[in-house]
């Protein structure tokens, strides 16, 4: 049981860290977005100046930054970031809740810490339900990649202690 319970801190604190890094990633590309509508609507400006060359060029330059500020909010990394936003804080605290019973789980009996698994479980499932299941999340490698790290460099420090009575070590 005591396997199951790390296997669980591991893969939520896991979690944690990669939607941190998954935010990260769809707030870049907002940036993006709202730098490009920025500019798009600058050369709507500067259209004005060429209007007597290229009359259809402003009406279609600022047609184009209108369709895309609408579209800016129902975008999936827009809706996703914001998801996340709210997910986030309760997930941090469910990991600080995980890791306090792990620091305590020699005080625990066997049945305990299966009743500890059952309720982080589901008050994981209950949060991603809560804030993301209206989204469907594509896999990002690169913040994958950043979480994996973050999370081995967090529990570097428990490398040592013994997961079973049997010896399993965490590493």
């Amino acid at each position: 049981m005591r396997e199951r319970f790390w296997n669980l801190f591991v893969a939520t604190k896991h979690q944690c860290y990669y939607y941190r890094f998954f935010k990260k990633h769809c707030d870049n590309k907002i940036a993006v977005l709202k730098i490009f509508l920025t500019a798009v609507s600058c050369a709507g400006i500067s259209a004005w100046a060429i209007w007597d060359f290229l009359p259809g060029a402003l009406p279609v330059i600022l047609a184009a930054a209108q369709i895309l500020s609408v579209c800016q909010d129902y975008l999936p990394f827009a809706k996703q970031s914001s998801g996340i936003e709210y997910l986030l804080p309760d997930l941090e605290l469910l990991c600080i809740s995980i890791e306090t019973d792990w620091n305590k789980i020699d005080d625990m009996s066997s049945q305990d810490i299966i009743d500890k698994i059952e309720y982080y479980e589901r008050s994981n499932i209950e949060l991603q339900n809560k804030y993301l299941s209206s989204f469907a999340f594509l896999h990002n490698k690169q913040s994958e990649r950043k979480a994996q790290k973050e999370n081995m460099a967090f529990f570097a420090s428990y490398s040592s202690q013994a997961l079973t009575k049997e010896g399993v070590t965490a590493e």
